[in-house]
């Protein structure tokens, strides 16, 4: 696999793992190891901090565990001790052991600091008795929202009203009980129904608050992501949430494709601009985002053969445009295919582009080209001139090309019976 994306993927994968890793905090860097797959900024905050609360929860158990000991609630203190030997297990397993087992870890976790809280409840009698533990389960869907989605929280949430609902309906009902064999008054079943009241209700306020606000802020980063992506290569991008910057790669092979909208200025004159841009020029340049898309490629560097495919739909599109709009406009383009820095400068606004004698030629080659063709270079020429079943190539001889001196160029034409080459392929 040849061209600009190849290349720059490899850049961003082979050399700087190790030292973006050298870089990052105790957590971060365990947070790396115990990932498989490759983390955006986000995700590598989340898992880290994830995993410094999880430490933190173990080392409260053990508290925990003490404290019932002492106390000679030598049930109730398994619990805190099988979940600190679970979970220390698993997490020790994840860092240090076999990587990519952090979705595992995580699962782990909300299980147990759900299950766990309510089985000390039941072990000790009730939530008198145990002092409110079953509290300490409402972590497991307020981390759900915070770790892993909003979504999913609602289903752990789910369970923990449940439950709860369950065992402090059951605390009232033996507090009835009581009260009926013994003779005593109602102010303790009163006390426990508002207890069950308050907390239930509380929680639900708090919970629904974090879910609406875990759900904004993903929406908020997926949009934000998405001006991202499209401004930047992901792989670019990547790069520089990493810290990496400037960024300036020396990329061989990328082919240049430069593309004029001919009789566009003169329209721009005649033509109302709300008609002229805010539909046609609009229309047209989302179906050149779609075959850019489609056929893979960057809007800045393509690679190979697929500039030639690229520029075909183009010329589809504009016609496609052009019929509904009742227009005539042409497209010249002109191709060159060759050697170029390519990287993102600037401080406050982020441009990626590309630079040196490649990107010249290609727009010396849409310059003197005609309406209707692609305008190539030898060098060019060369490397697509097989395509006979999508174009036929002219050659030019030699031409006299401001800048560049005699250069010998060819013309393709599309077939006129090729209709899409995306579907072609």
């Amino acid at each position: 696999m040849d061209g600009t994306l190849a290349q720059l993927s490899a850049l961003d994968l082979l050399d700087q793992e190790e030292d973006f890793t050298a870089r990052q905090t105790l957590w971060k860097r365990l947070a790396i190891r115990a990932s498989q797959k490759p983390r955006n900024q986000k995700q590598l905050i989340q898992r880290a901090t994830f995993l410094m609360l999880s430490a933190s929860t173990i080392l409260a158990g053990a508290v925990w565990g003490v404290m019932y000991l002492f106390l000679r609630e030598y049930v109730a203190a398994l619990m805190p001790f099988a979940y600190c030997a679970i979970m220390g297990a698993v997490l020790f397993s994840c860092v240090c052991r076999a990587r990519g087992r952090y979705d595992l870890f995580v699962t782990c976790q909300l299980c147990c600091i759900l299950v766990l809280p309510f089985a000390v409840h039941v072990a000790l009698g009730g939530v008198r008795e145990s002092g409110g533990v079953l509290l300490w389960s409402f972590l497991c869907p307020m981390g759900a929202a915070f770790f892993r989605s909003a979504e999913e929280s609602l289903r752990w949430f789910g369970i923990y009203a449940g439950v709860s609902a369950s065992l402090l309906s059951w605390d009232l009902w033996t507090a009835a009980v009581e009260r009926d064999d013994y003779g005593g008054h109602g102010d303790g079943v009163v006390t426990q129904l508002y207890f069950l009241m308050n907390v239930l209700g509380l929680e639900s306020i708090v919970f629904a608050a974090v879910f609406l606000f875990a759900k904004d802020l993903e929406k908020e980063y997926t949009q934000s992501e998405q001006v991202l992506r499209s401004i930047l290569p992901p792989a670019i991008l990547k790069r520089i949430k990493r810290g990496e910057f400037p960024i300036v790669d020396h990329v061989h092979g990328v082919s240049i494709l430069f593309a004029d909208l001919v009789g566009f200025t003169k329209a721009s004159a005649d033509l109302h601009p709300n008609f002229l841009v805010g539909l046609f020029l609009n229309d047209l340049f989302h179906a050149f985002d779609e075959v850019v898309y489609q056929h893979g490629l960057e809007k800045i560097k393509t690679i190979g053969e697929r500039i030639m495919l690229l520029a075909l739909d183009m010329f589809q599109e504009l016609k496609r445009v052009n019929a509904k709009y009742k227009l005539d406009f042409e497209l010249r383009i002109g191709v060159h295919v060759g050697p170029v820095v390519a990287g993102v400068l600037g401080r406050k606004r982020f441009t990626y582009d590309v630079w040196g004698d490649s990107v010249n030629t290609a727009s010396r080659m849409e310059s003197n080209g005609i309406p209707g063709s692609i305008h190539m270079s030898s060098d060019m020429y060369n490397l697509v001139g097989n395509m006979h079943q999508y174009f036929e190539f002219h050659p030019c001889g030699t031409k006299l090309i401001k800048g560049k001196g005699e250069m010998k160029t060819f013309v393709a034409k599309p077939l006129s019976s090729m209709k899409s080459a995306f579907l072609a392929i």
